[in-house]
């Protein structure tokens, strides 16, 4: 058993602020473009930033939303209004929470505010989530809803493999892949397969992420393909807005560096992974090896916490993961296509060759020029690595 990744997961910040008027006039202008070309989104340079304008808004009264980035942030913007003072809302990505540690999170939320031209005065922030998570290679352990030690009035959700409901009473393989215990908004523990997450959502920058902190124990890679020898946990523990504010009295940033261990360490007590016995007192059970583990990480210094990957790296894997995809989805289509004209396998090669020239052909008469459609497919780009 080996600890493969620890650190804060994710992060959520509300800001005392309001939307400046220049951001506040360039979100509705990509809005508004967004609704009128029929676009989900659309790229903009603002300062020195490169950011993705959604056409939609969310609850709560935010009108805009904006991405930074895959190394950056989710931000939400309410339109200006004196009478409603936390105007601006950030919620944090889990792969450069990993990277890069909570520090340089806090930082980077610092320079994108100062970018959107936000005044923020000290202690106008909110801290309404926060995430931490170990993730620990143990191939053999089996989940089991059972052996877990809580308080009676706590909720639990189970997932069984090959089910894509929230709460399954039984799958098809009977093989229990996580356990939810809690609800925002107050606290929530979960333990779940992340080997079989990171496979089926291909984040291919999870084992990046993990073989980096298995080299620094001087440790083989891990075989992805076989999941007796790559089967990894994740332990995470979430503390939402209203257990943050009471009874942990965490709402600003030296509160949460003062407090965030101490809230981490209690969740892990309140809600705990036993080993069974013949004690009629659950509470009396013995903690099992993960949770042991787990009890021991969220006691050391989490602010400090950061992966050993190589960041250029894990965005060469995103890259060569995304070329995979679109030449699978090409071949995909040229099959289909030469079905329908009836070619055979034999064929097929032949076939591509062939229909190159035809894509040619069709490109050059398309009504937009093929700079203007790669340029724009190029800054569509910029947000998948």
């Amino acid at each position: 058993m080996e600890v493969v990744h620890r650190g804060f997961d994710n992060l959520d910040v509300s800001y005392e602020a309001q939307t400046p008027k220049k951001l506040a006039d360039t979100l509705e202008e990509a809005k508004n473009w967004c609704n009128a070309h029929g676009e989900q989104y659309a790229i903009v340079k603002f300062g020195e930033k490169q950011i993705k304008i959604f056409a939609h808004g969310i609850s709560g009264g935010y009108s805009y939303v904006v991405d930074t980035g895959p190394m950056g942030e989710l931000w939400f913007f309410k339109k200006p209004n004196p009478k409603d003072p936390f105007g601006i809302r950030v919620s944090g990505k889990s792969l450069p929470l990993a990277i890069n540690g909570l520090a340089m999170f806090r930082d980077g939320l610092d320079e994108t505010l100062e970018t959107f031209g936000v005044a923020s005065k000290k202690n106008s922030e909110r801290i309404s989530r926060a995430d931490f998570a170990v993730d620990i290679l143990k191939p053999e352990f089996v989940l089991n809803r059972e052996h877990f030690v809580m308080h009676g009035r706590m909720g639990h959700i189970t997932q069984f493999a090959d089910e894509s409901s929230k709460f399954v009473e039984a799958g098809r393989s009977n093989r229990v892949t996580s356990v939810t215990i809690g609800k925002n908004p107050n606290k929530q523990v979960i333990v779940y397969d992340k080997r079989d997450e990171v496979l089926s959502k291909r984040k291919v920058e999870w084992p990046e992420i993990w073989n980096a902190n298995l080299q620094k124990l001087g440790r083989e890679p891990l075989e992805m393909t076989d999941a007796s020898l790559s089967r990894v946990w994740r332990v995470e523990l979430r503390a939402f807005k209203d257990h943050l504010r009471s009874p942990c009295q965490i709402t600003h940033w030296d509160d949460l560096y003062d407090r965030i261990g101490n809230v981490f360490s209690n969740m892990a007590v309140g809600v705990r992974l036993a080993v069974p016995s013949q004690d009629t007192n659950r509470s009396r059970w013995a903690n099992s090896e993960i949770w042991d583990v787990l009890t021991k990480e969220v006691h050391d210094d989490l602010l400090e916490m950061k992966s050993d990957v190589d960041p250029e790296r894990v965005k060469l894997v995103r890259y060569e993961e995304h070329l995979r995809c679109l030449r699978t989805q090409r071949v995909g289509l040229a099959v289909n296509l030469a079905a329908t004209i009836g070619k055979d396998a034999a064929e097929f090669e032949a076939f591509l060759l062939e229909e190159a020239k035809v894509e040619a052909k069709v490109s050059r008469g398309h009504r937009v020029p093929i700079e203007k459609r790669i340029e724009k497919a190029g800054e569509r780009y910029v947000f998948c690595f």
